[in-house]
């Protein structure tokens, strides 16, 4: 989720996260719903259970504020199980639980299985570029800088036609294929593709119609 810095022109996915989590929040807190909050950051997994607690509500979102995306991998695999570990009456059938991740790193079928089985209304709000992840821009025979996001270090690449047309195939399906998954498990998706506030309340007022919606039938 680090990418990209906020300098360029494109996802600032620390930016989207904090716009999504301040709405998500913002909306239990005037339904009068118990907010919980689950990481798995650089520093470990943590937990916060579900209260009304508005200091504990504070800190949940200064932490979103201030913390960098350093997660492993494997963090949103560690966040679910976590959450799936400790569950508790506060956590019954029927609790929405939003996942933000860009999905970028596979999430074994089987913990997405195991909160779906669970009963809690699992939203995944995918947080992806649309430049640069969902589909590839046509840069061949243009030289572009890369950085390796485990080490930051800097490469100079120049890709050919076929090789743009390559990772923009692999994209493109890539996201299909997410979406589609996702779809068969019966949930409903939000898509960040933009940090701007509008934007990202746009698309959390389309997934609440979706799902008022009455030909979106049963699941």
């Amino acid at each position: 989720m680090g990418l990209f810095p906020e300098w360029l022109p494109w996802l600032h996915k620390p930016a989207a996260t904090r716009e999504a989590t301040a709405m998500i929040v913002a909306s239990g807190v005037a339904a009068g719903a118990l907010i919980g909050f689950a990481e798995a950051g650089a520093q470990g997994p943590r937990i916060d259970r579900p209260a009304r607690d508005s200091m504990q509500r504070r800190a949940m979102e200064q932490r979103v504020r201030a913390g960098a995306a350093d997660g492993r991998p494997d963090s949103l695999e560690k966040a679910l199980e976590l959450s799936l570990r400790f569950r508790s009456p506060a956590l019954p059938a029927g609790t929405f639980v939003f996942v933000l991740s860009d999905f970028l790193s596979p999430l074994s079928p089987e913990t997405l299985h195991a909160a779906v089985a669970t009963g809690w209304d699992v939203i995944p709000v995918i947080v992806q570029d649309p430049v640069w992840e969902r589909s590839f821009p046509n840069v061949s025979g243009v030289t572009v800088p890369l950085s390796d996001p485990r080490d930051g270090a800097l490469a100079l690449v120049r890709l050919s036609r076929s090789e743009t047309r390559d990772r923009r195939q692999a994209h493109e399906l890539r996201a299909a294929t997410l979406g589609t998954a996702l779809h068969e498990l019966g949930l409903d998706t939000v898509v960040l593709t933009s940090s701007a506030p509008d934007s990202i309340y746009s698309a959390f007022v389309r997934w609440a119609e979706h799902r008022d919606s009455p030909r979106r039938g049963r699941r």
